[in-house]
Order: structure tokens, then sequence, then C-alpha cells
């Protein structure tokens, strides 16, 4: 029990310097303005090409494109995780076929759910003209 509650603290600390990394790229201030100066788009969220901005196009791209990345850092951590933990768990089974058993499960599901992530993002690419990225 000691060392579950060892690496549920670890897997917090190292989930909160991630995203203590992530988050404050993603989030920075734009202000575009016509040529008179007048402020025609102002958002403290996304940084936006000011020309395509004006039409309102470029914004739910930019929205969806920073969620996929936030999945994608949340999906990576996830999966590293649960390798892991499988392969902690594996590492100590001492010969106990059930425990044996749990690891290679927790390895398996970290690596379906990799695979399933890939093709949503496949599927998203797919959808989206011209591309996410």
């Amino acid at each position: 029990m000691q060392k579950i509650k060892i690496y549920i603290i670890a897997f917090a600390f190292i989930s909160l310097s991630v995203l203590g990394a992530v988050l404050p790229i993603a989030a920075h201030a734009a202000t575009c303005t016509d040529s008179d100066g007048t402020v025609v788009v102002e958002t403290s969220v996304l940084g936006v090409d000011c020309a395509k901005a004006a039409e309102g196009r470029e914004l739910i791209w930019d929205i969806l494109a920073i969620a996929v990345n936030f999945l994608a850092a949340g999906v990576g951590l996830a999966v590293v995780a649960g390798i892991v933990f499988g392969a902690v768990t594996y590492a100590t089974a001492a010969g106990s076929a059930d425990q044996a058993k749990k690891g290679i499960g927790y390895i398996t599901n970290a690596v379906i759910a990799l695979l399933l992530f890939i093709f949503m993002y496949a599927i998203i690419n797919f959808l989206v003209p011209g591309g996410l990225f």
C-alpha cells in the first residue's frame, strides 16, 4: 500500500510539472486592430493571425488545436504512467501469475489507449480542411 501512495504522489508531481510547463505556452493575449486603430479582435487565450481574425475563421481552429495538444499531453502522461505502473506490477509479481497478468493487462490497456488516440488524431486531421496542423 505504501508503494502505491508513492507512485500516486510521483505521478501527481510529474503531471503538475508538465501542466505547469505546457499551459503558459498556450495562454498569451492578442489584440488585432484596423488600419485606423480600432480594436477588431481582443482575446486573452489565443494568439491569432489578425488578417483572418477579422473574419472569425481562424479562432475555432486555434481553439481546436490547443484542445488536441492538451489532450495529447494528457494521453501521453497517462500512457507512460500506465506502462510504468504495469511494468512495476509485473516486475514485483514475485512468481504470482495473477499479479503478472495484471501488469500485462495494464501495459496492454495503455498501448490500446495510445492507438485509439492516434486514430482519433488521424480522423480529426482528415475531417478538418487542410489538416489541423
